[in-house]
């Protein structure tokens, strides 16, 4: 008999999945500080997507992707926001997915577009507590408090990065489930195994100590929900084995090099809109040139039936 997890459409996996990441950042961080934002943002994403919808295609149905980008964008914030920021951040996501399109698909991940786009709108407020420590050099003192490293604690609760960050070692048993189901492990493996690499070089160049570096760089900044919960957004990534490798390595280099010199926040999601432009570009001339030959064949045939 297979698993609950497994039976479950990947959908309805998704939300739940999402649903129990947010349940334990209401317990950590407190209710009000996380639910009433989480509500605002999945209510206009509902009503919003509805209506965009509705105009561009005349289709109307229960609006689950909106569903999903509200939940996550409720995970990305920094916890007890007033409520126009996740109104505005939910608003330019599903505006996103439905008016930035290229070739009939998403060209950026939507979640991604909202919380960047709101981080510059409101620059003054939106603050992330744990972005002082990912700015200083990395030193063992505070590592240990913040991360709350004692006995490995770490991975179990607080200090990490995004509210959707809370337990580490919950996302990583949900996202590997859902990275299984949506035949993703390629782009994660290459993604995170690049990512440790190029940073552990980095930490040997400048002498800085390595593990601290890494668990800074991997648990404070929210990577192991990114790369479960964002990168592997089916609408914005590859389909081929080939192509979820070099996507995953190519997004991981994007994100060491934004890590250089952007926002210690939202460097991965920097580097995941860049990486979904590539692809988009990538993809449009794909479709150029194997549209070639057809085109070819069909001003042939119609030279012949002159």
């Amino acid at each position: 008999m297979r698993p609950a997890w497994h039976r479950m459409d990947l959908e309805t996996y998704v939300l739940a999945s999402l649903g129990a990441l947010m349940v334990i950042a209401i317990h950590v961080h407190g209710v009000g500080n996380v639910l009433p934002q989480t509500l605002i943002a999945i209510t206009t994403a509902c009503l919003l997507d509805v209506a965009l919808r509705s105009v561009t295609t005349g289709v109307r149905m229960f609006p689950t992707g909106a569903v999903i980008s509200a939940l996550i964008i409720g995970l990305l914030l920094p916890e007890g926001q007033p409520w126009y920021i996740p109104l505005a951040a939910t608003s330019l996501a599903i505006g996103s997915k439905h008016l930035l399109r290229w070739r009939g698909g998403n060209l950026f991940n939507a979640a991604a577009v909202g919380i960047v786009a709101s981080v510059f709108l409101f620059s003054g407020q939106l603050q992330y507590g744990h972005a002082s420590y990912l700015e200083a050099a990395p030193r063992i003192d505070y590592a240990q408090s913040y991360l709350r490293m004692e006995g490995w604690s770490f991975v179990l609760q607080g200090g990490h990065g995004w509210t959707g960050s809370t337990s580490a070692i919950v996302v990583v048993i949900l996202g590997a489930v859902l990275v299984r189901r949506l035949r993703r492990v390629e782009l994660v493996t290459s993604y995170l195994v690049t990512y440790v690499v190029l940073f552990v070089g980095f930490a040997g160049l400048t002498g800085q100590g390595l593990a601290v570096r890494l668990l800074l760089e991997v648990f404070a900044t929210g990577v192991p929900f990114f790369a479960f919960f964002m990168l592997t957004d089916p609408a914005t990534s590859p389909r081929t084995s080939r192509g979820l490798t070099i996507y995953g390595g190519f997004t991981a280099l994007l994100s060491f090099l934004f890590r250089l010199i952007a926002s210690p926040v939202q460097f991965l999601l920097l580097a995941l809109l860049a990486a979904n432009l590539v692809l988009g570009i990538q993809k449009g001339r794909s479709q150029v040139v194997s549209l070639a030959p057809a085109d070819v064949s069909l001003a042939a045939d119609s030279r012949r039936h002159r």
